[in-house]
């Protein structure tokens, strides 16, 4: 599977242009406070507001909060 792991160790907010590589949906797994998979482990999908989604695999001025982490994973379609 293809994840994509972001971390932001600064006091501050940090953008970031965030090349992918792979268009399609990338579905936030986790942060440091919550974890929510995709079905059937969890009820994630890709048209959550926090997925990201891309047409060429990038994704340009994405915020990284100060002190976060985060775990995107990849679905070519949404999930019915």
């Amino acid at each position: 599977e293809r994840m994509a792991v972001l971390f932001n160790f600064e006091p501050h907010d940090v953008k970031v242009d965030l090349d992918l590589h792979t268009p399609g949906y990338w579905v936030k797994l986790a942060d440091v406070d919550k974890v929510n998979d995709i079905p059937p482990a969890g009820d994630n999908r890709p048209g959550a507001p926090d997925s990201i989604k891309t047409e060429s695999g990038w994704f340009g001025h994405y915020t990284l909060p100060a002190y976060s982490a985060f775990i995107y994973k990849y679905e070519p379609q949404p999930v019915q």
